[in-house]
């Protein structure tokens, strides 16, 4: 792997510095369209569901408190048929070095989860 491309982080790490450090942190209130508008949805990798892996991210930071879920929209991507979608509002939460499965944001000077991959 040449040093440009390990220099460029993987979906997930540009998923999570976006949702947690610029979107929850730049709009009152905030849905997944937003980021997929900003970064896009991940390609490639065989059974790599793109949108299984936005999910992921937004319901991830749910989970960890950072975001909370405040309303419902429909989408407006044509793609997605007017579904549902959970509008969000950041809680003032951070993630510290203290905090359990986390590491350096490859993006800035904070910190983004640690997922768990499965072994191919």
């Amino acid at each position: 792997m040449s040093t440009a491309e390990a220099a460029v982080p993987d979906w997930s790490d540009l998923a999570k510095h976006t949702w947690n450090h610029v979107i929850a942190r730049t709009h009152e209130t905030f849905h997944s369209e937003i980021l997929t508008d900003m970064i896009g949805k991940p390609r490639g990798g065989t059974g790599q569901h793109r949108n299984n892996a936005v999910g992921s991210i937004v319901n991830g930071a749910a989970k960890r408190g950072l975001t909370r879920k405040v309303d419902r929209m429909n989408a407006k991507n044509p793609e997605s048929h007017s579904n549902n979608r959970n509008v969000w509002e950041w809680t003032g939460m951070v993630l510290t070095a203290k905090d359990k499965r986390v590491k350096p944001c490859p993006l800035c000077s904070g910190y983004i989860t640690v997922t768990a991959r499965k072994k191919t």
